[in-house]
């Protein structure tokens, strides 16, 4: 029996760093994802094959157990197979059910954008061969598990890590000037890993910052006014300078724009968010002149399937 699971990619507009320390988080899915195609095949073993929107990623034959036989990329034949095999740890059936399989995952987004094309696949894996999609990120990728919960979600959340345990609320973020918000690639991108495991290591315990960070999030939520909502990313933006000790990205590329920018995710990578008064097409010239020409509305990219949108 064929069967298609559908995974979403992922957006955290704000909470990064804090949210590892139990600050709630806003996160939004986005309407590009990733899926995958499980198809019987008459071989033993385990036949896989990526695609991106570029083409082919990479192939990959695997014996019964998970041996890789043949692939294009040995580096991610390896890392796909330490996944199957935590899988295995987790549910000792899931061996019959990956036995004679045909998989074909399909990322609908460059995966160098940090949309989450690891992510997708811990959740495509998870839904596929019923294990605990945060107990396997656990083991294998780790972070806050946000990314997890926006593949699941049809509609923006709030997000928090409370006594090891994740709690997410559903929420309807859409400012009357979500038009004007925009999100820029840098192509800078960084391991969320290594940042993650960089901020852990560090000596921290300001439940002042947490709790802002946590009431400005809430704050992104219910604002009406596009000025307020630029002094909240003004703020969220120096708190977390503070405690990272890095520029804010503002400062460091963009002094001379006419709005507000945060970074998305780990800072000095991936992508930042804007705000402006500005009409959108006008911001983006900006950025293009500066040579980032990857760059999307946020109205257009995020997912958001509320009832009662304003």
């Amino acid at each position: 029996m064929n069967q298609l699971f559908r995974a979403n990619g992922k957006l955290l507009i704000s909470g990064e760093y804090l949210v590892l320390k139990g600050a709630l988080a806003l996160a939004v899915p986005l309407v590009k994802g990733q899926t995958m195609q499980v198809e019987e095949h008459d071989l033993n073993g385990l036949r896989w094959q990526a695609l991106i929107p570029q083409g082919k990623w990479f192939e990959a034959t695997f014996n019964q157990n998970l041996q890789i036989l043949t692939t294009t990329n040995n580096e991610y034949a390896q890392r796909l197979q330490q996944i199957l095999l935590t899988v295995l740890q987790l549910n000792g059936n899931a061996t019959k059910i990956i036995n004679g399989k045909s998989i074909t995952t399909s990322l609908e987004f460059n995966p160098q954008w940090g949309w989450g094309s690891s992510s997708t696949l811990i959740s495509l894996l998870s839904q596929w061969l019923d294990v605990d999609a945060w107990h396997l990120n656990s083991l294998t990728f780790g972070g806050s598990g946000y990314d997890l919960a926006c593949a699941v979600s049809s509609q923006p959340l709030m997000y928090q890590i409370t006594n090891q345990t994740h709690q997410t609320q559903p929420v309807d973020f859409n400012p009357p000037f979500m038009h004007n918000i925009g999100v820029v690639w840098l192509n800078r991108k960084q391991s969320s890993a290594q940042q993650v495991k960089a901020f852990l290591g560090k000596t921290f315990n300001d439940t002042g910052a947490i709790n802002e960070i946590s009431e400005i999030g809430k704050a992104m939520i219910s604002c009406d006014n596009q000025n307020e909502f630029n002094q909240l990313i003004n703020r969220h933006e120096s708190i977390i300078a503070s405690i990272t000790t890095l520029t804010p990205v503002q400062n460091e590329l963009f002094k001379d724009f006419s709005g507000s920018i945060k970074s998305l995710g780990a800072w000095g990578g991936d992508y930042i968010l804007f705000s402006s008064n500005m009409p959108f097409l006008q911001s983006a010239e900006y950025f293009q002149t500066k040579g980032y020409t990857t760059l999307f509305n946020l109205k257009e990219i995020a997912l958001n399937k509320t009832k009662n949108l304003r």
